[in-house]
């Protein structure tokens, strides 16, 4: 699936303008399923829903695909990030975001079929913009400065603390610096593994894809495409 992240990156076109934050749910779902089925066989759009559906259905046709990502960026992001914005930890640049959606809509079937993030490799210049530095108070990582949000929780509501990212043999939660990934096992950051290295998520590979995942004989691989159209 193309998910929304915030790095940073290069710009995009100028067609969308602006974007409002309550309307880039919907205008995602717009953008990301007219590719997703001009580009994709039927095949390729149901391995790229897997179980996810809408009322029980499979996900099969454009209009599904729409109210697919306006719900789900609407009801689990929104929030989120309308709350950062009130306490001044995130702003949001709109013009950034429409840019980022054009981007979307200029894609080649080609280039669209290797895209697995709205993020600075793909092209879309940060939209949502972390305003508070480490040691200061935070309640999810995309505030934070350094993407480190430690001891934040909801049950009880409680912030925590930016803090600059782990790095090689550091210990570790979740989050590391770049070219390590979080070994829960050591529960320390390790460098990301060369394709045919073993591994057991996405994060532990310089290429972002473990082959055969979660099934215990996972091997980092180059990332194939989402689909071709073949």
């Amino acid at each position: 699936m193309l998910v929304l992240v915030a790095c940073g990156g290069g710009g995009g076109g100028g067609g969308h303008d602006s974007v409002a934050l309550t309307d880039f749910g919907n205008r995602l779902g717009t953008s990301y399923c007219m590719k997703e089925f001009s580009c994709c066989t039927s095949t390729e759009i149901q391995m790229d829903f897997g179980a996810f559906s809408i009322g029980g259905q499979p996900i099969t046709t454009e209009p599904q695909c729409e109210m697919f990502y306006s719900g789900l960026f609407n009801s689990l992001v929104i929030g989120e990030y309308m709350t950062s914005i009130a306490n001044g930890r995130v702003v949001y640049d709109s013009n950034a975001a429409g840019a980022c959606l054009d981007l979307v809509d200029s894609l080649s079937c080609s280039e669209f079929g290797t895209q697995t993030s709205l993020d600075g490799a793909s092209g879309c210049q940060q939209f949502f913009i972390p305003k508070v530095a480490d040691g200061a108070a935070c309640a999810q990582d995309y505030e934070c400065t350094s993407n480190n949000c430690v001891g934040a929780t909801t049950q009880p509501l409680k912030d925590g603390a930016c803090m600059p990212l782990p790095s090689s043999g550091q210990t570790c939660s979740f989050n590391c610096a770049s070219g390590t990934y979080c070994d829960f096992g050591m529960h320390s950051c390790q460098p990301v593994k060369a394709n045919g290295g073993a591994c057991d998520s996405n994060d532990t590979c310089t290429s972002a894809y473990c082959d055969g995942a979660n099934t215990g004989s996972g091997v980092c691989a180059d990332k194939p495409a989402r689909c071709d159209g073949i």
